[in-house]
């Protein structure tokens, strides 16, 4: 996936600039960004989650590998949630900053604090984008789901639905002896502390 990532990592800051100078708006050069984005990471992407879910089924002796994706294919299984998930990422420091830039200096002003902007504007891209990674993280697991359950490729839209909220209901929340939900699951936190840390 070394190819791909350069134009993903190096490119879609300054798509975002041009597609927002040409349409003046944000949010859709957001969703245009993330589009590309997609068009260009989800082959890769999904082959590299697919090996490495195949060499741990390998090594665990436990459950079915996978058929690796066409690294030609830009649509699949999954890619639905890559494209939103690239969306939330994308939207960080480019669409929540904004109103958290806002929010803050809100709250300096009647807190009578002055600080200098360089440090108002790094918390605010940095919480910004911890936000965006917090949000994006349940349709990046669900991509890794989707791309890796041989159920999840072989189900119509009705049953894509239908597992995706499996997924989410048996990952993220805990039940109690009678079925009744409890609480949230500590891996909803790990996998928001994990994707934060790639994200911001």
């Amino acid at each position: 996936p070394v190819l791909p990532s350069c134009p993903q990592f190096c490119v879609m800051g300054p798509l975002f600039h041009l597609l927002n100078a040409a349409s003046g708006n944000a949010v859709l050069a957001v969703v245009l960004s993330a589009w590309a984005e997609t068009l260009i990471s989800f082959p890769s992407n999904t082959i590299n989650a697919q090996m490495a879910f195949n060499h741990e089924v390998l090594i665990s002796g436990g459950g079915e590998p996978v058929p690796l994706w066409g690294l030609l294919s830009p649509f699949g299984p999954g890619c639905c949630a890559h494209f939103l998930r690239n969306i939330l990422s994308l939207a960080g420091i480019r669409i929540f900053n904004a109103p958290c830039v806002r929010m803050v200096t809100t709250t300096l002003k009647a807190a009578g604090w002055k600080v200098p902007d360089a440090v108002k504007f790094f918390v605010c891209d940095f919480a910004a984008s911890m936000g965006a990674g917090c949000l994006s993280t349940p349709l990046n697991q669900l991509y890794n789901f989707a791309i890796t359950s041989s159920d999840y490729m072989a189900a119509g839209v009705l049953g894509k639905v239908q597992l995706s909220a499996e997924f989410f209901a048996s990952s993220y929340l805990v039940r109690g002896p009678a079925g009744e939900v409890l609480c949230l699951s500590p891996t909803l936190a790990r996998d928001m502390a994990m994707r934060c840390a790639y994200v911001a």
